[in-house]
């Protein structure tokens, strides 16, 4: 009776211990989440470890508006992206974003946008100045991101 009791005992702990095994070999492997994110330029693969900025920020003018980015530590700038956003519903009145100059400690932007400044001569409305001008900083937002390393 004691020898059956064993024999019964073995042969679930075989059962789970082949069961178990069998769930490790067929669980799928997945990649870690701290898999390396690879950057690339024209002539390859770029083999340093790059940093993004990324902020969104309220300039105080459309022309020469400077941003400190010295928080970022870069020594080499990569690429730099900004978007202007602003509510409207007017078509002049939409904000377009330049990089005038940077370093790897500041960007200087410039944003545009179009004149709605018109004159009426003889019934015709003719445009009173040049097509674009600095933008109003009124409600105005960029979004900026800076790689580099």
């Amino acid at each position: 009776m004691i020898v059956k009791n064993l024999t019964l005992k073995i042969v679930i702990i075989t059962v789970i211990l082949l069961f178990t095994a069998w769930m490790v070999a067929f669980t799928p492997k997945r990649a870690p989440a701290y898999d390396p994110v690879f950057f690339y330029n024209r002539n390859g693969r770029v083999y340093k470890i790059m940093k993004v900025f990324s902020d969104t920020i309220t300039p105080s003018t459309g022309n020469g508006y400077s941003l400190d980015i010295s928080a970022s530590g870069f020594t080499s700038i990569v690429s730099i992206s900004a978007m202007a956003q602003r509510n409207t519903s007017t078509a002049t009145s939409s904000p377009n974003v330049g990089v005038k100059s940077y370093t790897t400690s500041a960007i200087v932007f410039n944003m545009t946008e179009g004149n709605a400044d018109l004159i009426n001569i003889l019934g015709s409305n003719v445009l009173l100045g040049p097509s674009t001008q600095f933008s109003s900083a009124s409600g105005l937002l960029l979004h900026v991101t800076v790689v580099g390393y």
